[in-house]
């Protein structure tokens, strides 16, 4: 699997074996910069496991480092 995270707070998550796509379009600096804040960056690994979890794969992969809900 493979993905790019951006400024604003956007992030695209490609994984290919399990054929999930996971884009998140986001504006962590609008209306202005003082908006962005480093916890604000905590919701895009919270939304990409809540998909991952959705869909199953917490119980397929219990290797896996899961965070806390919300």
């Amino acid at each position: 699997s493979f993905g790019h995270n951006g400024f604003t707070g956007t992030s695209m998550w490609i994984d290919p074996e399990n054929k999930i796509i996971v884009i998140l379009l986001t504006n962590a600096v609008h209306p202005n910069r003082s908006w962005k804040k480093p916890k604000y960056y905590d919701w895009r690994q919270r939304i990409h496991s809540a998909v991952y979890e959705t869909l199953g794969f917490k119980e397929r992969n219990p290797n896996f480092n899961w965070r806390k809900q919300w």
